[in-house]
């Protein structure tokens, strides 16, 4: 599972995922309309762009919706 959501050494000294979504992530339970659960390297790539933009904030990405 450290492939697909960001590892202990990438995150934030304080976060843990919380459970629920690890254990959906674990069953390759992955979308859920509107909601599509980030993983792999589309999750590392949001996480990049929420540290870029939001400098000095502890922010992680989990999920995005795909529709408006």
């Amino acid at each position: 599972m450290s492939d697909i959501l960001l590892r202990k050494e990438e995150l934030p000294s304080w976060f843990d995922y919380p459970t629920e979504p690890s254990i959906l992530v674990e069953q390759k339970l992955f979308d859920f309309d509107p909601w599509i659960i980030l993983t792999g390297n589309r999750l590392r790539e949001r996480y990049r762009g929420i540290k870029k933009r939001y400098e000095g904030r502890d922010l992680v990405p989990f999920a995005r919706r795909e529709d408006n």
